[in-house]
């Protein structure tokens, strides 16, 4: 409201301003000439534009404000517009130059501007009463108008009148079309009225001044006038829009604070209604733990005493909620008194015994008993000591937490530092006076709420003390000060108890979480949860199943595991220090996708926002606490069976092949389905195979090309390819990133052939080769069959091209050959030994390919030799390629006699021998 108030005045004020501006101004112009109307007249006119330029620049502070609303926009332009016409038809420094000058292009800019006007006009009704105005009349008007005055500059000047004569026209029918809609809203709304009066102006004053300019009247042009009218009523809207929101922010304000302190009753009832339950789970578990009905096994024991601690703690948080509301309304009471420190960081130390696990964090009390005292309420400054304990084991999973005081100026300072661990956020104990948790830090990733620590700090400020904290060499300081007594014990420290140290060794230790026999899971499951209960509680609730448990209180060090690491589920905590269970999500789908490895938050949020923000992060379920075991382990197993169903489909279906569909899901598929992608094609193909395959049986067979095609498919996929299909004893990959992928995949494949040919020798088999073919070209994946049976393809030349270049290979006694099309996107070429082969027109395409040879992958004696004649072997290609083919031939000659084993060079060779003889016989008979 501050600043509305503000632009007010400004307006005013620069109204003012502008005015005596105006005024002197004309008082200049009078001087040079001699005008009709007065020097009086003109100042008015001069001052009237000025308001106007003022509420220009005010619509446009509006539409600043409202983030750009296109309504303020489209009128404030509306209003720039009107002030330029005005300013050309009323002042008069403006009419004499009007009168100066040729009146066609001072025509032209009138009317553009009246086009222009009534455009944004018409754009500014449509936007504000979107309701009530439709926008095919706003198109059809804008064109119309566009047209008209496109034909007024372009056409006869004999036909300007009958496009003036339409632009009025059209922008009367548009305004009595704005007035029939908006007539049934003004019972409803002042605003409304005002703005039809401003339409009924601005047509009139048009009517009039075109009367006016065909000589049908004698009067002054009205139209300037009645626009400063429309531009000052729609002020008055606008203020009056603004006096509206205020009293609806006044009316919101307040049901705001009806509906904060229905919360402080609700949370003040519910935490009542809860003590009776909570009462029932811990005095149940005691008396188990005292053996009421019977002895128990330690194990036994251990879990329920998991339950026990559990139940103070639930219980210490709903006393908590009670005194928060109790502080908040005034009703606190303390029962001040003389403390013993010592005794009360004691209880507060042991009430955190069943948080410590892992042996990583240690907490130690140097307080020597008995020297210490503080004025307050015992149980009060317990509790508050014990969240602070209790905040620091939530936020750091290492280090020492020491505890230390002293007495200063009859104030006793208690020191509680970390050291080791990781630094709280610095602004951990500011907070507001209806906080519930601490938003100074959740911007940092700690997003949990600790009410107990907000709590803490009012009542040790209720006590007539203090909490500070800071950070300093990576130490977190906690500064508790509360006034001092002289106590009941002097001089008995010879009495004092070494300090006390709880390790973390209080519970079991993290690691026997994980299940002792692995070798039999059937599934990994990865449990995420900052707190070690509820870790426990899992392991107890999966145990006995075929699970395998890998538990995790950090998220960072979870995320690392999972994408490092095969998983089959994740069970998920959202809220936990450092990276929250969202983020983690998130990261994690970067990587899988949801079919691949399930994620289920578990957690104890359970609103409908915080499951869609989950499902939107990328989880596949939610699980609400409290749930039942048969409910988690119901929906664990629907979900795994779902991933390896996924899994299974995608051995037939590969995955990428869904996403480049854009689908998560092989459900998602349909028939039709396809994209269009630049992608390098790879061919793989067993040379004379059918000879091969003729001396074995069928079982053999298969059982051959099992094993071969095994060996070749993970060095695609580990290069980034995709194998689309298995043909025989041929693969057909894909690789959508680079053509330096195939082609290392490719080498890899080539090289592996030689340690597979001797395992083959060894068994008494005969050696294969391989030649490999690679393209890149565009493709089109998709979806093809009929409703009862689809499959998946790719339709490309590309993929026609890249099987006949391996057929090639075969020729040129070659194992890789790519084409121009891959060799000219490789990044850096000189990386690889290449050579080029020359144009070959290949079956199936009626132009000539250029083909290179990469012999990476060849043994180590031929690629010395191949690299020692690259360069006369592709002089001697680009002679052949001119019909040079004595010069050709003789180069050949040379590489043979480097290089016998040289298929390619004999080939052309060859052809250069026949090409010569041709020539001989053909000059034999033209002689």
């Amino acid at each position: 409201m501050g600043i509305k108030v503000i632009l007010v005045t400004l307006t005013v004020v620069s109204a003012l301003i502008l005015g005596a501006f105006g005024l002197s101004f004309t008082l200049l112009a009078s001087g040079l000439a001699e005008f009709n109307g007065g020097l009086l007249i003109s100042a008015i006119q001069m001052s009237a534009v000025s308001l106007m330029i003022v509420c220009t620049l005010l619509f446009f502070v509006f539409a600043f404000l409202s983030r750009l609303r296109l309504d303020h926009l489209y009128f404030g332009f509306f209003s720039l517009a009107a002030v330029v016409y005005s300013l050309l038809r009323t002042i008069p420094f403006f009419s004499r130059f009007y009168a100066s000058v040729s009146l066609i292009p001072l025509r032209s800019f009138e009317f553009t501007l009246l086009a222009i006007g009534g455009i944004l006009l018409a754009l500014f009704f449509r936007q504000r009463y979107q309701r009530r105005v439709s926008l095919k009349p706003v198109i059809v008007y804008s064109i119309l108008n566009l047209a008209l005055g496109l034909a007024w500059f372009l056409g006869p000047q004999s036909a300007a009148v009958y496009m003036e004569n339409g632009i009025t026209g059209l922008s009367g029918a548009l305004f009595l079309f704005f007035l029939v809609r908006l007539i049934p809203l003004i019972r409803e709304k002042l605003r409304v009225l005002l703005h039809i009066i401003g339409l009924l102006a601005v047509s009139a004053a048009g009517i009039h001044d075109l009367l006016l300019l065909r000589g049908l009247v004698e009067s002054v042009y009205l139209l300037p006038a009645a626009l400063l009218v429309f531009v000052f009523l729609h002020v008055l809207v606008q203020f009056l829009t603004i006096r509206e929101d205020y009293a609806s922010l006044r009316t919101m304000d307040k049901r705001i604070q009806a509906a904060d302190r229905l919360k402080d009753e609700f949370l003040s009832n519910m935490s009542h209604e809860l003590r009776t339950p909570i009462h029932a789970v811990v005095g149940l578990s005691e008396s188990l733990l005292r053996g009421n009905v019977g002895e128990m096994t330690e194990d036994q024991k251990s879990t329920l005493s998991l339950v026990f601690s559990s139940g103070l703690r639930l219980n210490a948080m709903v006393s908590d909620i009670l005194d928060f509301s109790r502080m908040r309304e005034g009703r606190i009471q303390l029962q001040n008194a003389e403390v013993d420190l010592y005794q009360s960081v004691l209880v507060a130390q042991k009430m955190c015994v069943p948080l410590l696990m892992g042996g990583q964090l240690s907490i130690k009390n140097n307080i020597v008993p008995y020297t210490l005292f503080v004025w307050g309420d015992e149980n009060r400054i317990e509790q508050s000591l014990n969240s602070i304990l209790m905040s620091i084991i939530k936020f750091s999973s290492q280090g020492t937490i020491e505890i230390d005081a002293r007495e200063e100026n009859r104030v006793t300072v208690i020191s509680i530092a970390l050291t080791g661990g990781n630094p709280l956020p610095g602004n951990i104990v500011e907070g507001r006076d209806d906080d519930f948790g601490e938003p100074g830090f959740a911007d940092e990733g700690y997003k949990g709420v600790n009410l107990g620590l907000s709590l803490a700090r009012r009542l040790i400020e209720a006590q007539s003390g203090s909490l500070e904290y800071s950070v300093k060499d990576d130490t977190s300081l906690f500064q508790v000060t509360l006034p001092s007594t002289r106590g009941k014990y002097q001089g008995e420290a010879g009495e004092a108890e070494e300090s006390l140290e709880i390790s973390l060794d209080a519970l079991e230790n993290l690691e026997a979480l994980n299940d002792d026999n692995t070798e039999a899971s059937k599934f990994t499951i990865v449990v995420v949860d900052d707190n070690p209960v509820n870790l426990q509680v899992l392991k107890n609730q999966l145990s006995g199943e075929e699970f395998r448990i890998v538990p995790f209180l950090n998220g960072e060090k979870a995320l690392s595991h999972i994408l490092n690491n095969p998983s089959d589920l994740v069970l998920l905590d959202i809220m936990m220090p450092e990276i929250d269970g969202y983020t983690l999500c998130r990261k994690v789908r970067e990587k899988y996708t949801s079919t691949n490895l399930p994620i289920v938050l578990v957690t104890a949020k359970s609103e409908a926002m915080d499951m869609e923000e989950g499902l939107s992060a990328g989880a596949n379920d939610f699980l609400a606490k409290p749930y039942t075991q048969e409910e988690l382990l119901a929906r664990i197993r629907t979900h795994l069976n779902l991933a390896k169903i996924n899994t299974i489909y995608s051995r037939f279906v590969p995955m990428e092949f869904i996403d480049f569909l854009g689908h998560d899901n092989i459900a998602d598929i349909k028939l039709g389905d396809q994209v269009q992608k630049e992608m390098t094609v790879l061919f793989v193909d067993i040379r004379a195979f059918t000879a091969l395959s003729e001396i074995m049986t069928p079982q053999e067979n298969f059982k051959f090309i099992n094993s071969f095609l095994s060996r070749l498919s993970p060095m695609i996929q580990e290069n980034g390819g995709i194998i689309d299909k298995y043909i025989g004893d041929s693969i057909m990959a894909l690789f959508p990133n680079r053509p330096e992928d195939a082609i290392k995949a490719a080498t890899e494949m080539v090289g592996h052939m030689e340690i597979y040919n001797k395992q083959r020798a060894s068994c008494g088999y005969r050696p294969i080769s391989i030649g490999v073919g690679i393209h890149t070209g565009n493709l089109i994946l998709g979806i093809i069959g009929d409703k009862g049976r689809m499959q998946g393809t790719v339709i490309s030349d590309a993929v026609n091209l890249a099987s006949r270049i391996q057929d090639v290979t075969k020729l040129y006694g070659a194992n890789i050959i790519i084409s121009q099309e891959s060799f000219i996107k490789l990044d850096n070429p000189t990386e690889y030994g290449f050579r080029f082969l020359g144009k070959v027109r290949v079956k199936g395409k009626n132009r000539s390919v250029s083909l290179f040879e990469i012999f990476d992958g060849d043994q180590e004696e031929m690629r010395e030799l191949k690299t020692e004649t690259k360069t006369d072997f592709e002089t001697a290609i680009l002679q052949f390629s001119k019909r040079q083919f004595d010069e050709s031939a003789e180069l050949f000659r040379q590489i043979i006699a480097v290089n016998s084993e040289d298929r390619a060079a004999r080939l052309f060779l060859e052809k250069a021998e026949a090409f010569i003889a041709q020539e001989k016989r053909r000059f034999l008979f033209s002689g």
